[in-house]
């Protein structure tokens, strides 16, 4: 049986246009923001950096 906290970790990191397209897939419109405008705010609203500069101070779970 696969672990989903697990699994998440192993998807594969998409570029800006991709996350645009993966949106779509999903059947999210953009009506009220255009594609070129949610990728601006996917790029200055990005998170992924100010969150890992934090993981060195927590210790790592090692349980399989």
């Amino acid at each position: 049986m696969s672990n989903p906290s697990t699994s998440s970790a192993l998807k594969p990191k998409l570029t800006f246009e991709l996350m645009i397209e993966h949106l779509e897939e999903k059947q999210v419109k953009f009506n009220h923001t255009s594609k070129e405008e949610a990728r601006i705010i996917l790029e200055n609203s990005n998170y992924f950096y100010k969150i890992t500069a934090f993981r060195k101070n927590f210790e790592k779970n090692n349980k399989t």
